[in-house]
């Protein structure tokens, strides 16, 4: 595989784990505007109450099963677009990937992300440096993996089959955010690193304006409603 057809595949998977992101940050602010307005939504006479725990609780099903998605296994039979299928994909051809041409900002964004700019760049080899990029990212996925494993069970237990399921709580969802903040954090290196794309410029998640557009319509509505004070 030649660094561009290397390049051309770190896209699509990239794109397939931003999706997810977006999905679920869009999701996150719906519910968390409906829950900020619970009490004005509960007293109105029009039942809108029930409307709105109908989408909230749907929605919460959606956003498991699309970190779900972002943390899937991935392995010769299922090559998934998701964070370990990322890694092992960059694992498995990091002699084919070009020059870092955004070496200031991926530097930046490794020294936001709290990860080792002397570890990261030891030496000038470019293998090697990709190699230890992927280690670092990959022990942040294994410290989360407690979260990730209460995750997959409701998932597999509760969403994808209807099975009775002890002993495991479903991730809250300031856990869900902290999965999603990784995803983001792994995007802004990938970006800079390999694509020349500004997913993250410092702090900033590029797309996460775009995805409280959504609830900010909703915040609108419901003031149009007069179900809560204009805004």
């Amino acid at each position: 595989m030649t660094p561009e057809e290397t390049r051309k595949k770190l896209n699509d998977i990239t794109k397939g784990i931003m999706e997810d992101i977006y999905k679920c940050e869009s999701y996150y602010y719906i519910v968390k505007t409906i829950s900020d307005n619970a009490i004005c939504i509960n007293r109105d006479r029009n039942n809108f109450g029930l409307l709105f725990g109908t989408i909230q609780r749907g929605l919460n099903s959606s956003s498991l099963l699309a970190i779900s998605r972002l943390y899937d296994r991935s392995n010769n039979r299922s090559k998934t677009r998701s964070l370990e299928g990322l890694l092992n994909f960059l694992e498995k051809n990091a002699e084919n990937f070009p020059q870092i041409v955004e070496i200031h900002n991926l530097k930046k964004q490794l020294l936001l992300s709290k990860i080792s700019i002397d570890y990261v760049f030891a030496d000038n080899d470019m293998i090697g440096i990709n190699r230890r990029l992927i280690n670092w990212l990959r022990t942040d996925t294994i410290n989360r993996s407690e979260i990730r494993q209460r995750l997959k069970v409701i998932r597999d237990k509760r969403l994808s089959h209807n099975e009775t399921v002890s002993g495991f709580d479903s991730p809250t969802w300031s856990e869900l955010m902290e999965l999603i903040e990784l995803s983001k954090t792994f995007l802004g290196i990938i970006g800079w690193a390999y694509l020349n794309i500004a997913y993250k410029i410092d702090e900033n998640y590029d797309l996460t304006n775009d995805a409280k557009r959504p609830s900010m319509a909703l915040t609108r509505l419901l003031s149009e409603l007069k179900i809560i004070e204009d805004h």
